[in-house]
């Protein structure tokens, strides 16, 4: 699966095969028999970097890591700023770090529960620490 992802990722790496597109390409491969049979029976590479990389490209993988670095400076910056915030602040660091070391063995954000989750978890955190830090201006 991962020798999947990254003939994706090499056939165009800039914009990727495109979302929504690794399981065609995989059949692709597969009929061109450049891959196993097996693999076709899944529909990501069970890793988020590389899902990224086949699909979206470096363009994808640089918007999902500046992603993750946006909430993580957000949040431990927060920390020290708000201290009545601190355990949110916390909690937000910690759900994005649980999240970027799982993802080295999913695609996370491919199932709805988890990415409804992440959502959530960040959205009620990273409101409520910001607006924990404007009443303290």
């Amino acid at each position: 699966m991962w020798k999947a992802a990254m003939k994706m990722f090499l056939s165009n790496p800039l914009f990727g095969v495109g979302t929504g597109d690794y399981v065609s390409s995989v059949q692709a491969y597969v009929s061109a028999g450049q891959l196993p049979a097996r693999i076709s029976g899944y529909n990501q590479p069970h890793n988020m970097y590389l899902f990224t990389l086949a699909t979206n490209g470096l363009f994808g993988l640089t918007a999902l890591i500046y992603f993750f670095f946006r909430i993580l400076s957000f949040a431990m910056r927060s920390g020290s700023k708000a201290p009545g915030y601190k355990g949110l602040s916390f909690l937000a660091t910690a759900v994005a770090v649980h999240y970027l070391v799982a993802s080295m063995t999913d695609s996370l954000f491919n199932i709805f529960i988890l990415r409804f989750s992440f959502a959530f978890i960040m959205g009620v955190c990273i409101r409520t620490v910001a607006e924990g830090e404007g009443r303290r201006k």
